[in-house]
């Protein structure tokens, strides 16, 4: 019996030989259970299972389409045995579920805004819309406090309930990540050593800015942090914003020394450096697009997906186009890239996220204030943004 799975982003058919007679329907189960836990877990329950008696789903909502699996090809033997003890000892068919498992970090993600009042204070009246509009416009994911979310000026009791406040009205109905990051690594590790808010799947985090720490700082500061994490950890690598660069060397370094750290986050806009990451990592690890327009030739290079600024605004369009390159239709995604070329430049003339807030003005969902040293875009970009948002949304 042979079992042929087809992954997005993994370009060979994996060929597993001698699988046991197996349920197709147990088969797509233990695919889902996959999905819902990160590999360690998975190891640690695929250990414990015993028969099928045993096989419990994780808590949550499980996915209601298998959009991971593109191919399943069955011999045809008759399906009515199942021994998971069998598979368990199959360590090609356990390679072949791990490189499912951190699929709920594919797509499309959005690092939120956050919405304020004209006093300044946090608009939970319009987080709520605002998370509502994105998860009903089709995204994947969403990143709660990113840099996007103005955390820096946001206090610690202040970020304390953006995040237990996003969870409530996410309600797992998306998997969710925290922005945790900053230059003190101390503090850092604190945070994420403390985060206990249910609902979050993985923590964000930012490289150290300003002080400008060596390759081996960079290193050293993830190093504590993963030691310290109770939830899986994406690098950010935003040279733009920071002053420093995570090379690919590093980045592949903490990749095979630090299995909870999954994923990196990349806005340097490097290719040389994103073919690098892409040609050294393990498996497992997930190249992230972090600058919307170059979403599209990331994705072919073997990025997973992206953390979107513009999914704010035209959650259901961005999405749409980063499916039709998890796809492979290059062709039709390349017709919605181009569409957004000037939306997207027009998000960061005046600096983000006041672009994006202002096409949200213009949508209905919040305002556009913003907390200081950043202020609203100009009269003339404003009124550029909502022209753009006008064509794209019609």
């Amino acid at each position: 019996m042979l079992l042929l799975l087809q992954v997005p982003q993994v370009p060979q058919l994996l060929l597993v030989p001698q699988l046991p007679q197996v349920p197709l329907l147990i088969l797509m189960s233990l695919m889902l259970l996959v999905q819902q836990c990160s590999s360690w877990k998975l190891l640690k329950r695929l250990k414990k299972l015993q028969g099928l008696k045993r096989l419990e789903a994780p808590k949550g909502k499980f996915p209601t389409t298998l959009t991971f699996l593109t191919t399943l090809t069955l011999a045809p033997t008759p399906l009515t045995q199942f021994n998971l003890s069998n598979l368990w000892r199959q360590n090609l068919i356990l390679a072949s579920f791990l490189l499912l498992t951190m699929n709920k970090f594919y797509g499309t993600g959005v690092a939120i805004v956050t919405p304020f009042a004209a006093d300044g204070q946090v608009d939970f009246e319009g987080l709520k819309k605002l998370i509502n509009y994105l998860i009903d416009g089709g995204i994947d994911y969403l990143v709660s406090l990113g840099t996007t979310g103005e955390s820096a000026t946001l206090s610690k009791d202040e970020k304390k309930k953006v995040f237990e406040f996003t969870a409530e009205i996410v309600n797992k109905r998306v998997p969710l990540i925290a922005g945790i990051g900053g230059n003190n690594t101390y503090e850092i590790v604190e945070s994420v050593k403390n985060f206990a808010i249910d609902g979050y799947d993985a923590i964000l985090s930012v490289s150290p800015y300003y002080n400008k720490p060596t390759q081996e700082g960079i290193y050293q500061h993830y190093k504590a942090i993963a030691e310290n994490a109770s939830l899986p950890i994406i690098l950010y690598n935003v040279p733009g914003r920071t002053g420093s660069n995570i090379t690919a060397e590093t980045t592949v370094r903490l990749a095979n020394d630090f299995k909870n750290i999954i994923a990196i986050k990349e806005a340097s806009g490097n290719f040389d450096q994103f073919n690098q990451i892409m040609r050294d990592k393990p498996a497992d690890f997930m190249l992230i697009s972090g600058d919307d327009p170059v979403t599209l030739p990331m994705m072919a290079l073997g990025a997973v997906g992206v953390i979107s600024v513009v999914g704010n605004a035209l959650p259901r369009q961005f999405s749409n186009m980063v499916r039709l390159c998890a796809k492979g239709d290059y062709q039709a995604a390349q017709k919605a890239h181009y569409q957004f070329i000037e939306f997207t430049r027009l998000m960061f003339v005046d600096g983000n996220p006041g672009g994006v807030k202002t096409a949200l003005k213009y949508l209905g969902i919040c305002e556009d204030y913003l907390r200081l040293p950043l202020v609203p875009v100009s009269a003339k970009t404003a009124e550029k943004i909502i022209e753009e948002t006008k064509k794209i949304t019609r």
